[in-house]
């Protein structure tokens, strides 16, 4: 009997032991492929608090002077990660809160970061406000636009590196969901 036994034995220990094997490395990637590309299955949500913008689209600006009056093209938004608030005309009271407010979220929810700007875009700026404006928070910057923008007044925009639009922020947005949003990207970000 142990005869018979052993060419059985000797066939399972020389195929069946490696198959086995190889079935237990393989069965996780072939599983995982199957579940991702052959159903409909895709996460419920995003993470983002924000409006993502899908695809993310090229900034494109229309002529921009900064504070001094020198003409600033769209590079002035490339290699960093930008905060962007469009006034609707000049900047209200409630515009210098909503700044007030990115610089609190920047300064809570971000270590002091080189790559981060914060950006103030509008048509026109009374005097008084820039100053004030510049006092309060020197790190922002004051642009005017001499043109319309493609954008919609009143929201903030996030701007990746490379110039692109990644998400919006309507008006009465939560500031801890942009918080979230900011330390999220800045800590995983590979490209600024």
């Amino acid at each position: 009997m142990n005869r018979a036994e052993n060419p059985r034995r000797r066939a399972w220990t020389r195929w069946g032991v490696p198959l086995a094997i190889a079935a237990v490395f393989a069965a996780p990637p072939i599983l995982a492929w199957l579940v991702y590309e052959r159903t409909a299955w895709q996460p419920a949500e995003s993470l983002a608090q924000g409006v993502l913008m899908h695809p993310a689209q090229p900034l494109k600006t229309p002529p921009l002077v900064d504070r001094a009056g020198h003409p600033l093209d769209g590079r002035a938004f490339r290699g960093h990660w930008t905060l962007m608030y469009l006034a609707e005309t000049d900047c209200p009271a409630e515009c210098v809160r909503l700044m007030d407010t990115l610089r609190r979220i920047c300064r809570a929810r971000t270590k002091p970061d080189a790559r981060l700007q914060r950006v103030l875009v509008a048509r026109a700026l009374p005097e008084a406000q820039t100053n004030a404006l510049a006092r309060t928070d020197p790190a922002l910057r004051l642009l005017l636009a001499a043109g319309d923008w493609p954008l919609a007044a009143g929201q903030v925009y996030l701007i990746d590196p490379l110039g692109n639009l990644v998400l919006r922020y309507p008006p009465g947005f939560a500031p801890e969901g942009l918080g979230d949003d900011l330390a999220r990207l800045l800590r995983l970000s590979r490209i600024g």
